[in-house]
């Protein structure tokens, strides 16, 4: 099976950046249509008492947590759709970019989110990777 991946041109520019509209939820949602999050879900987020760096919110009557995470420098996050659904498994399947975002809000069940949470633990490795593998000069 082979994947295509088609990416607009337009988005090497500013166009189609959406920071701040991307939420990361600790939950599975059994839909892959659009949802209003401007109005129901966007005007409930608030910061919490005594730290400005965490977000609270709820989520179906569950208390929510997070934070906005930065993509480290020179990364930038996808968008992608697949717009006609394979017919067997091993079909080949075509993917495309629709916008990119270079942060995105990571929302926990109801604890702050830490680099102790897989996903932020995994996005600082990229750091430390790119110091591991840069060549240095012997002097």
């Amino acid at each position: 099976m082979s994947i295509h991946i088609n990416r607009n041109a337009s988005l090497d520019g500013k166009e189609g950046v959406i920071n701040n509209s991307i939420h990361y939820m600790p939950c599975q949602i059994h839909s892959d249509g659009e949802a209003n999050v401007s109005k129901y879900f966007k005007p409930c987020i608030s910061k919490q008492d005594g730290n400005d760096d965490v977000l609270c919110s709820s989520f179906r009557g569950y208390p929510l947590m997070g934070k906005i995470v930065p993509l480290p420098n020179g990364y930038r996050g996808i968008v992608a759709q697949e717009t006609v659904k394979p017919m067997t498994e091993g079909a080949e399947r075509s993917i495309h970019v629709t916008h990119t975002f270079k942060s995105f809000t990571y929302w926990n069940w109801d604890k702050p989110p830490s680099l102790n949470d897989a996903l932020l633990s995994a996005l600082d490795w990229i750091d430390v990777s790119e110091v591991l593998h840069s060549t240095t000069d012997a002097s």
